[in-house]
């Protein structure tokens, strides 16, 4: 476990981290098995995985950078097929909880740091994977550019994000009991500046946001 003190100051920032602090042990045993039911995917658009679901032939020597990993589930599956896992995230509690899931994995490393800093050289790693992190980032183009910069040329990212609720969807059950029970209204820290929670849901404001 090594811990890189280069993390965003903001207040939104802070309000993730001790949000994410209190509630590492519940989300990992809860809400987390549900999101790592779409790690395959994820790592089919980093082209880890091919569309059968096997590793790509090209994979085996490959560095992959895993952001806001969390429990670790994606780091975790990465491992199988890389040559070198780093699991980032920028609470401790939660990086603490990846290094275990991966313990006996030797590829993968679990280290705290942010997002909007990552603290690597340029060019690397092979591929980059993000799983319905970016929305808990304050500033997602910071993320998107540091992407850019630490992956090699050629270097891809795949991340995944919340799409905007269906009926009978969980965030439905979630939305409409914020809305029936609580205030909608009451702002982000942050300001104007932090982004809705479902901006990514967008494909046009994916497209602008890498371009």
């Amino acid at each position: 476990l090594r811990s890189v003190q280069r993390h965003c100051t903001s207040a939104f920032t802070a309000l993730e981290q001790q949000m994410w602090s209190s509630g590492a042990q519940a989300y990992a045993k809860g809400f987390g098995p549900l999101t790592a039911q779409a790690s395959s995917t994820l790592l089919r658009c980093a082209e880890l995985l091919t569309a059968e679901g096997t590793a790509a032939s090209s994979v085996r020597d490959v560095r992959v950078l895993d952001v806001a990993t969390g429990p670790g589930y994606v780091a975790e599956m990465a491992a199988a097929m890389s040559k070198e896992v780093v699991a980032l995230d920028f609470v401790e509690e939660m990086v603490k909880i990846a290094a275990a899931r991966c313990v006996h994995l030797p590829n993968v490393r679990a280290v705290q740091g942010d997002a909007q800093a990552l603290p690597f050289e340029s060019g690397t790693f092979d591929a980059i994977t993000c799983a319905f992190g970016v929305l808990h980032f304050a500033t997602p183009q910071a993320f998107f550019n540091e992407a850019a910069r630490v992956l090699k040329p050629g270097g891809r990212l795949g991340f995944s994000v919340w799409d905007t609720p269906q009926p009978n969807s969980c965030f439905t059950v979630v939305t409409t009991a914020i809305r029936e029970c609580g205030d909608a209204s009451v702002p982000l820290p942050g300001g104007d500046g932090i982004l809705p929670f479902f901006h990514f849901a967008n494909r046009e404001e994916v497209a602008a946001a890498l371009c």
